[in-house]
């Protein structure tokens, strides 16, 4: 029994130390181009690539409550320091993946360089995000807007979204 988690252990370092090769090399390829590299993403996705941070918005405003106000308008500052950063969103109480009480958009800044993809806004109603209340958006070093608004504008039920 021991044998087989010695060689299972193994087997998961060399296929982390394959991946973090792998990715190097992919990432120093395409740093410069005009989406993320894939490694990065998916680190982004694991957590460990940048993040949004607080102080580069615009109000610094982490938590918004949609209870006491309908509609939020966040400036993302430009960050020269990385090409892409993430922004992880949380809407809570979770209805469903499919339902949400917020509606979240992101409007990148025109950057020359940016793929459609990123040039595009980004919204929390798009049919590919698979949860409306556990969703990432990224962030182009340009930054942009983000529009954080109440599905039912009138309704006073809690509804918070936080960036985390």
């Amino acid at each position: 029994m021991t044998k087989i988690v010695i060689i299972v252990l193994v087997l998961i370092v060399v296929l982390f130390v394959g991946l973090v090769v792998w990715g190097s090399n992919n990432q120093n390829k395409s740093f410069n181009s005009d989406k993320p590299p894939a490694v990065m993403d998916w680190f982004g996705q694991l957590g460990s690539g940048p993040k949004v941070d607080v102080k580069q918005l615009q109000p610094p405003v982490k938590t918004f409550d949609l209870s006491r106000q309908a509609k939020y308008s966040v400036v993302v500052l430009a960050d020269d320091d990385h090409p892409f950063r993430q922004g992880k969103i949380k809407v809570q109480p979770a209805v469903s993946p499919s339902s949400s009480c917020a509606h979240v958009v992101f409007a990148p800044k025109p950057v020359s360089g940016l793929s459609k993809e990123l040039k595009d806004p980004q919204d929390s109603s798009n049919p590919k995000i698979r949860d409306r209340n556990d969703f990432t958006l990224t962030i182009p070093k340009g930054g942009g807007d983000l529009v954080i608004e109440r599905l039912s504008p009138l309704s006073t039920a809690p509804c918070t979204v936080a960036l985390e």
